[in-house]
């Protein structure tokens, strides 16, 4: 089952019933033990764990009759189901509210497909419209009996054929170094010894290493981990694989190029700076410096950072996006905020309504938004190309539309390129 599990990505949901017919109880103190197991115990090397006893415990001892004996069985009958829903779907079914660890919650509708499968009588009421959105998302369903008669259909006359043929469904056991004491092998004067060994023995068979698919291919590739089940183990896929086994390579998608010219920092006596450094007293490594005079008089001052050259290095904090009217990632600075990654940052102004917002980068990681300023000239030329093109002839670079401002002071003409 949890091969299955593990094969077809799914989730299994399991419901039974269960019919107690008669309980068997061994009596241990008129335990007979065989011949043959005697010899075994009478000839065990004795007594120091090495290889050789460990080698002799497993062929003659696990392999013939096991690690442990049943002391007690009930016997009935078992009706049981198994519900498969895809991890895919499961992310649905909790999207929508079911919290498929939550045995109280989801119980109900599994409960349902039980009754219906079985012909079970069931009384209690059940949310409808939550049991048909639930079994709209249920692959398959499969339902067998044990013990009686496994061709009825109905779970109330099915059980009552259980006595004429019950099956075990519940045992208790106990390891096999117990029948080793002196009242069993009274001639044998290692016999205690003899338990030592054989338990230190199964204590190291019992700790074989997990089975995972392919042994997970490489260290390269993944680690086994214990899925808490057996000695059944998850493969654990280091970053750049995928699959049960780790062994399907991921392709990650190329990086994108960053233009020469994409803007970074922003300073007119307020604003922002660039990876930490302010334009107004230099650039980051890789970046060049702008610095123009603004304003009727002549008298303000726009600082700002661009990148040196274009490649494929992830663009710095402070990266300037949805400036001058112009959303980001979609939303506008100024209404909307914006998008995961950057910050806002808001001023005053002495044009439109007093007031105007742009984002800037916060997370270095995040690919660069729609809306993100590429190269920023001011009348003729004067300031940042965009990857070789002119904002302010016209120009810029695939990928990218331009946007032109003409301002009411210093009779200036502001062009830019922002990334589509």
């Amino acid at each position: 089952m949890i091969d299955k599990m593990v094969q077809t990505n799914t989730t299994i949901l399991h419901t039974n019933a269960r019919i107690s017919h008669v309980r068997l109880s061994m009596f241990e103190l008129g335990l007979d033990l065989t011949d043959e197991f005697r010899f075994i115990i009478q000839h065990l090397p004795c007594c120091k764990c090495n290889e050789t006893v460990e080698e002799y415990i497993r062929e003659y001892i696990f392999k013939y009759y096991g690690y442990t004996y049943v002391t007690d069985l009930l016997l009935g009958g078992i009706a049981q189901q198994n519900v498969y829903i895809t991890q895919e779907d499961r992310a649905v079914l909790e999207q929508n509210g079911y919290t498929i660890t939550n045995e109280a919650q989801l119980s109900a509708e599994v409960r349902e497909i039980f009754s219906a499968s079985f012909k079970m009588k069931y009384t209690n009421g059940y949310n409808k419209t939550s049991h048909e959105t639930f079994t709209k998302y249920v692959k398959t369903s499969s339902g067998t009996t044990l013990g009686g008669d496994t061709t009825i259909k109905s779970i109330e006359d099915w059980s009552k054929t259980v006595p004429s043929n019950p099956v075990a469904i519940k045992f208790g056991i106990k390891y096999l170094f117990n029948l080793l004491t002196k009242e069993r092998f009274p001639n044998d004067n290692a016999v205690d010894k003899k338990l030592k060994l054989i338990e230190i023995a199964l204590s190291k068979y019992l700790q074989d290493p997990l089975f995972c698919y392919n042994n997970c291919t490489s260290p390269t590739n993944g680690i086994c981990k214990s899925s808490g089940y057996f000695r059944f183990g998850l493969c654990q896929c280091n970053k750049g694989f995928s699959g049960i086994d780790c062994s399907v390579p991921v392709t990650q998608p190329p990086k994108p190029d960053i233009l020469s010219g994409t803007i970074c920092g922003f300073r007119f006596g307020g604003g922002t700076d660039c990876d930490g450094v302010d334009p107004r007293s230099g650039c980051p490594s890789g970046y060049t410096g702008s610095m123009w005079l603004i304003g009727k008089t002549g008298s303000g001052v726009w600082n700002f950072s661009s990148k040196s050259d274009t490649d494929k290095e992830i663009a710095k904090n402070g990266t300037i996006c949805g400036i001058f009217g112009t959303p980001c990632g979609g939303k506008n600075p100024l209404s909307d905020g914006c998008p995961t990654g950057y910050a806002r940052y808001e001023w005053l102004t002495e044009w439109g309504n007093g007031r105007t917002a742009f984002c800037y980068k916060t997370d270095p990681n995040v690919i660069d938004a729609s809306g993100t300023m590429c190269g920023l000239e001011i009348n003729g030329g004067n300031g940042a190309a965009c990857n070789g093109y002119h904002p302010t002839h016209g120009g810029c670079p695939p990928g990218f539309h331009l946007v032109q401002w003409l301002v009411d002071f210093g009779d200036s003409h502001i062009a830019f390129c922002v990334k589509d």
